[in-house]
């Protein structure tokens, strides 16, 4: 009996210990994702900032979620930094987007020592507001303290400049020069814009002809190629024709005419954004698309003015003429709001004459007006 007894307990002690170790292998084990947090957007090459702006969305972060190995709440931190090195809290969220507002930016530029007073410069005497500031998210899991899990994406430079305030940016307005094509055609002067006395600029499509600038589409006032040849300007003129495309080239450039100098430039690495349409140009197929021109004042927005749409149709607006890059309207989404790429979302526009502006400042927010004249 007393054999027995010893045995029971024997095989009830082992029972025991064998759910404990059952137990033990259902504990969870954080672990960092071995995949790291990945971005999905792409940055700007440079933030203009400007304290009018402050509360704007300069950035846009945006990962993949971390997973750690368990189901659990992932915190998301927007740190920020002047020296790549150390990092501050900024920010943080349970989402996998965070944003980055002007005012963070201008935080870490002032802290950086830069400032918007044109009077004033760094000690190699450079106007110092310009710069680099440096930002990362962390991921941590917890409650931050001894036992927390972390992982960090990669860091990214912001080039940042803040906008001087006595240097305003004047608006742009519409020019009263623009430039005549001497292609056979009896098309109206291509049109130029300007923001300052005696400078002209557009995006255009070149026609791969001789040409001139002249106001008001009269020659009583008119530029043509100057005696130090290409890309110097002379006031009047015969036989004097600037070519606009060599060798009779088409093309996408940014044209810029300074008569206080007297000269100007063809920049045909310029990127140009476009609208391309059924009652536009068949969407490609029966001519280029309708040119906007980058606001110098505000980098990222786009604008075209009194731009003539003979029919009612739908148009897209694409970079250099090619789908690769197109936005259309929004899944979804509000009057104005637009979406990169998609098929069957072309933008409905009525016949009429308009003043056109493309926003792509922020990335996941873009916009488009078209204001009726």
């Amino acid at each position: 009996m007393k054999k027995l007894l010893m045995v029971s307990l024997a095989f009830i002690l082992a029972i025991g210990l064998n759910s404990c170790s059952d137990d033990e292998s259902l504990d969870f084990t954080l672990q960092p994702d071995p995949e790291g947090l990945i971005f999905t957007n792409s940055f700007a090459a440079n933030y203009l900032l400007s304290n009018a702006t402050a509360a704007n969305i300069a950035e846009r972060f945006v990962w993949t979620p971390l997973d750690f190995g368990v189901p659990t709440e992932v915190r998301y931190e927007l740190q920020g930094s002047t020296d790549n090195s150390v990092f501050n809290a900024i920010s943080n969220t349970t989402d996998n987007n965070i944003a980055v507002t002007v005012r963070n930016l201008l935080d870490l530029a002032e802290t950086l020592g830069l400032d918007a007073d044109p009077s004033t410069n760094d000690a190699q005497g450079n106007p110092n507001n310009v710069g680099t500031v440096y930002l990362r998210v962390r991921a941590f899991t917890g409650n931050d303290g001894a036992n927390t899990v972390e992982s960090f994406s990669e860091t990214v430079a912001f080039n940042v400049e803040l906008v001087e305030t006595g240097l305003a940016c004047n608006p742009v307005e519409l020019s009263t020069f623009g430039i005549i094509f001497f292609n056979g055609n009896s098309d109206p002067d291509t049109p130029l814009y300007t923001n300052e006395d005696g400078i002209h600029f557009a995006a255009i499509n070149l026609p791969g002809a001789l040409g001139k600038f002249r106001e008001n589409m009269d020659f009583a006032v008119n530029f043509g190629l100057g005696d130090g040849g290409e890309f110097t300007l002379t006031m009047g003129g015969f036989g004097n024709d600037i070519p606009f495309g060599s060798g009779g080239s088409t093309g996408i450039a940014l044209v810029t005419a300074d008569f206080n100098n007297l000269t100007y430039t063809i920049d045909t690495n310029a990127d140009s954004w476009g609208m391309v349409g059924n009652t536009i140009n068949d969407f490609g197929g029966s001519g280029p698309d309708i040119r906007l021109t980058e606001d110098p004042c505000n980098p990222g927005v786009w604008f075209a003015f009194n731009v003539t749409i003979g029919a009612d149709g739908v148009f897209k607006f694409r970079l250099n003429d090619d789908f690769a890059s197109n936005f259309g309207t929004r899944d979804g989404g509000g009057p104005g709001e637009l979406m990169m790429g998609g098929f069957g979302n072309d933008i409905p526009i009525t016949a009429g004459t308009y003043n056109v502006t493309l926003d792509l400042r922020v990335q996941g927010e873009e916009t488009y007006v078209l204001e009726l004249q």
